[in-house]
């Protein structure tokens, strides 16, 4: 219902926010299935991404690495390993963790996203996309009532 109010206010299909949700929850239905450890398979992801990278630097970038002081370049490499350690954990708990509740935990990010948004930046939040919110929001609480009583069920 939340979706198909967005898609009546804005009068056409959120493309991005479906492929993204999409492309998310088969990745992770991958990364679940997968016998290899956390760290190979990063290995192997960004050895598939690789070519395109470095088509996209050596062909189409308009910016390269002697475009920046040392000190950015050094940033820019420890940035890289501060974004592979978040990604190895949450390799691994999807290996741990039921993907229902993985999918549930992907909600958080971008409800966070947009408080910081409309609290820090100040942007606005039409009635329509209000609406739509309060309904995905309804929704998952739902999903957490149902949770909540099937864990109680198996206890008892």
């Amino acid at each position: 219902v939340g979706v198909g109010v967005l898609v009546w206010q804005t009068g056409h299909l959120p493309l991005i926010a479906l492929l993204l949700a999409f492309s998310f929850g088969f990745y992770g239905l991958l990364k679940k299935g997968t016998r290899l450890s956390s760290d190979v398979a990063m290995l192997f992801e960004a050895d598939v991404i690789l070519p395109f990278v470095l088509v996209y630097l050596l062909f189409f970038s308009h910016e390269s690495l002697t475009d920046y002081s040392l000190a950015e370049n050094i940033l820019l490499a420890l940035s890289g390993i501060i974004t592979a350690i978040p990604l190895l954990l949450y390799a691994e708990s999807l290996k741990l963790a039921p993907l229902n509740l993985v999918g549930f935990i992907q909600y958080l990010n971008p409800t966070i996203q947009l408080l910081i948004a409309l609290m820090v930046f100040g942007e606005k939040l039409s009635l329509g996309q209000l609406y739509g919110l309060i309904f995905i929001w309804i929704a998952i609480g739902l999903f957490v009532i149902g949770q909540i009583v099937l864990l109680k069920r198996q206890k008892s």
